[in-house]
């Protein structure tokens, strides 16, 4: 289970200048003109655009990002990524099993705690699953309380998975909740 700095990483300073770290190589902007639209990717899904992000994409991953605006804690940012499925998806047990890694520290985050207990769910024929959890963060030299909220798409079928990291300063969370919600409840496997 890979959760937090090595599935992506977001870099901000006070001058307003974002890089959005997902991997490695390029990362290319793609211009939505702050409209929300569907933006179809050719790995396999589709999800409703946020309005006012931008989409980025790089070789191994995809997202959107709200820049940031008044504040070096008022962004957030979503990236979706292939994943692996795996066993204990189908066994049953992935919510036990990322309960275990997260108690156990394995997860590699300062301070973390759990903001809702992990869930799991059938939706629209898929698997999904949710982890909600705070932890200590420096991101351009500015500490700060990082929320990550973690959903994770698997088709019901089988199958590869996707995962979507979005990532908001805790402070600014209360803005950003109901726009992520909406995008996330758009999300699709196409493939």
């Amino acid at each position: 289970l890979v959760l937090g700095g090595t599935v992506g990483l977001v870099v901000i300073s006070l001058g307003g200048k974002v890089d959005l770290k997902m991997g490695g190589g390029s990362v290319s902007i793609v211009d939505t003109g702050g409209l929300a639209e569907v933006y179809k990717s050719d790995k396999g899904w589709s999800m409703k655009s946020p309005a006012g992000f931008e989409a980025l994409k790089d070789e191994d991953s995809e997202g959107f990002l709200k820049r940031p605006s008044q504040s070096p804690t008022n962004w957030a940012a979503m990236e979706v990524k292939e994943t692996g499925r795996p066993k204990e998806v189908d066994e049953g047990t992935w919510l036990a099993a990322f309960q275990k890694a997260f108690g156990s520290g394995a997860l590699g985050l300062d301070n973390a705690s759990l903001v809702q207990e992990p869930k799991g769910v059938l939706e629209r024929g898929m698997k999904r699953f949710d982890f909600v959890l705070d932890h200590d963060a420096v991101i351009s030299g500015t500490s700060m309380r990082l929320r990550v909220w973690r959903v994770e798409f698997y088709p019901q079928s089988g199958g590869e998975g996707f995962a979507i990291n979005t990532r908001v300063p805790a402070a600014s969370w209360d803005k950003y909740e109901k726009i992520v919600r909406e995008a996330l409840g758009t999300f699709e496997i196409s493939k």
